[in-house]
């Protein structure tokens, strides 16, 4: 897996999420990939399981706006820096960062994906 590669998926990654394409999002996953967002909280197993917690965190936000920052690529794996901006549909506004861990598997898919950040203030301001 090339660098490009992984450089295009990691960007498809975070344009999905800015421009609310949820069916986009959920085809950068295998079919049995698993997502840790955020680590510590019970992992997002398959499509429906990615699925529902993207449309989950869309459904409290008006626009959320998130940007790789840096990024590091090793053979099928990538690390990314990056950060958010959220406009929730209560009106508030927040701003938070982390870091995604990710491993792709030999189909240029997202096998998993560790995502270390803190999502309770964020969640606490967006349902506030």
């Amino acid at each position: 897996m090339s660098t490009n590669d992984l450089q295009r998926l990691t960007s498809l990654y975070y344009s999905s999420i800015r421009i609310s394409d949820v069916d986009g999002f959920v085809d950068l996953f295998a079919t049995d990939g698993v997502s840790h967002d955020p680590v510590g909280a019970p992992p997002h197993v398959g499509h429906d399981g990615v699925r529902a917690f993207l449309t989950g965190v869309l459904g409290l936000c008006e626009q959320l706006d998130i940007a790789p920052v840096e990024t590091v690529f090793y053979q099928n794996s990538a690390a990314v820096t990056w950060s958010a901006f959220a406009l929730g549909k209560n009106g508030s506004r927040t701003e938070f960062g982390g870091i995604d861990v990710f491993t792709f598997d030999r189909d240029f898919r997202i096998a998993t994906i560790h995502a270390f950040w803190d999502a309770a203030p964020v969640m606490n301001a967006l349902t506030a």
